[in-house]
């Protein structure tokens, strides 16, 4: 079967997307929470948003490279990005409910890399090494994030 690098560069996208909710579901998480009691949710946070910008800063370049246009690099989907945040901002977050936005959050961005699992015939082996790495890294820290909605 024939595959189009359309198709890459939309999983891709689907990739950098799931990154850029992180980035902004996590960075309101922390606004939420207790600078003085939460320290150790709060570093372990800030280190899931810049692991989530390393790996933009990784999958950016594949799409510019597969779809040879620059502005599909930043393309991105807002409704996705608008319920991100809004599950982030409620005003009279509980530390339980901030947690449980963070919890679903990582567990959409597991599944949109769990998806491009099964695309292997429209992408190359590089592409897949590293969205292979960067899934493994990502569920490896999933299960203490769960410990935390459970300590509470």
């Amino acid at each position: 079967m024939q595959y189009s690098n359309q198709e890459c560069v939309e999983l891709l996208q689907s990739l950098i997307e799931g990154n850029r909710n992180r980035i902004s579901l996590l960075s309101d998480a922390i606004r939420y929470l207790d600078k003085d009691v939460d320290k150790l949710i709060i570093a372990d946070l800030e280190n899931r948003i810049q692991q989530s910008q390393q790996f933009k800063a990784q999958l950016t370049p594949l799409v510019v490279r597969e779809g040879d246009n620059e502005t599909t690099a930043n393309a991105g989907d807002e409704n996705s990005n608008q319920a991100a945040k809004r599950a982030g901002q409620k005003s009279e977050s509980t530390k339980s409910t901030i947690i449980a936005s963070c919890i679903a959050v990582e567990e959409d961005l597991i599944q949109r890399y769990d998806e491009i699992k099964h695309c292997n015939e429209i992408i190359d082996e590089q592409i897949h090494s590293l969205v292979s790495s960067q899934e493994e890294s990502i569920k490896a820290s999933f299960d203490k994030l769960i410990t935390y909605q459970t300590d509470m």
